[in-house]
């Protein structure tokens, strides 16, 4: 059996009846084997947060889970390799030229998601340019470049489609220095990113304590109640 993915059922203008449009090139596609094949993604524990993809040559998944015990990615891997090597074997990919799958963690510190998005390339820093919608990583050398824009370019299409940015732009750090490039380090993202999960912790802490007001202040008319 040949699986599809459905992307879309309208009406034949021309023939009449009905149009079913399908796909297996679609990122729709591999979420939907995601999904069959680990019980994580499918019960909710784990959650697909974006698919990037290039049908036949490379794609990336990237996975997050609200349990601080779950390690979303491990859990998409599976033990050897078992359960990527089921999802890619369903691909129907060539035996020599088999679609390679990266299951990436995603992070909302944009600078860290990044840094995992171009893996194998190490990357040192970035600047992210809202205004012309561009994301230049920085990274030591021209070998670590070439690894980060991967072959024919796929790792930086990929982070387009999962940075939604327009261009994304790799420079050694000698040419982001003669290019004036202005750019933040990984550690600086990672004490930003530090910072806002210790600002979300204190947020979730008093918003528990707000909860609770209520329930202690009723608590306390009760008491002063029996008192009197």
């Amino acid at each position: 059996a040949i699986k599809v993915y459905i992307k879309e059922i309208g009406k034949d203008e021309k023939r009449g009846g009905s149009l079913v449009k399908i796909s297996r090139s679609d990122p729709g596609f591999l979420r939907c084997l995601f999904e069959n094949e680990i019980h994580e993604i499918y019960d909710g524990t784990v959650i697909i947060k974006d698919i990037a993809r290039l049908a036949g040559k490379r794609s990336k998944v990237a996975v997050y889970s609200n349990d601080p015990n779950v390690d979303p990615s491990g859990a998409c891997i599976g033990q050897n390799a078992s359960r990527i090597q089921s999802i890619v074997s369903q691909l129907g990919n060539a035996r020599d030229a088999k679609e390679k799958i990266d299951v990436i963690t995603y992070n909302p510190n944009l600078g860290i998601y990044l840094s995992e998005i171009l893996k194998p390339g190490n990357i040192v820093g970035a600047k992210i340019d809202e205004g012309i919608r561009t994301i230049y990583a920085i990274v030591e050398s021209p070998d670590q470049k070439s690894l980060a824009i991967g072959n024919g370019g796929a790792n930086t299409i990929l982070a387009r489609q999962l940075t939604h940015y327009d261009k994304v732009l790799v420079k050694t750090v000698e040419e982001a220095e003669a290019e004036n490039i202005d750019y933040k380090t990984m550690e600086e993202f990672e004490a930003e990113a530090r910072e806002e999960e210790r600002r979300r912790f204190r947020e979730r802490q008093e918003m528990i304590l707000n909860m609770n007001k209520p329930q202690v202040e009723e608590e306390t008319t009760v008491k002063e109640e029996i008192k009197e």
